[in-house]
């Protein structure tokens, strides 16, 4: 990353979010880099909160319209620990659904 850039303007677009996360993940604590887009990765953003909440600084030095700037720093070593369930919806004794479960775990919808 020349100047601690990564402009992936000129990448696939399935290969964007791979690659930023490949230079998130390379990332000690305390360091950073601008990542370069030719729009507002709202998805992205969507993604690392999904995915390191908490764990990572998101700033916009460039807000368009044409090129996008935004300073990403990892401020903890591996992804915080995500609530995945209140146990305490859970109620003793309660009637099964069709399926035979008496609770479930709500999966996360990605891009919503």
């Amino acid at each position: 990353m020349a100047d601690n850039e990564l402009d992936v303007r000129e990448l696939r677009k399935p290969d964007k979010h791979p690659t930023i996360f490949a230079a998130f993940g390379a990332l000690a604590v305390g360091e950073s880099f601008v990542l370069v887009n030719n729009h507002d990765p709202k998805h992205l953003r969507a993604e690392f909160d999904a995915d390191h909440p908490g764990g990572y600084g998101w700033e916009y030095l460039d807000k368009g319209p044409r090129v996008w700037r935004i300073r990403i720093t990892k401020l903890a070593p591996t992804p915080l620990p995500r609530i995945l369930a209140d146990t305490n919806d859970f109620v003793p004794g309660a009637e099964p659904d069709a399926t035979g479960a008496v609770w479930r775990l709500e999966a996360r919808v990605v891009g919503a």
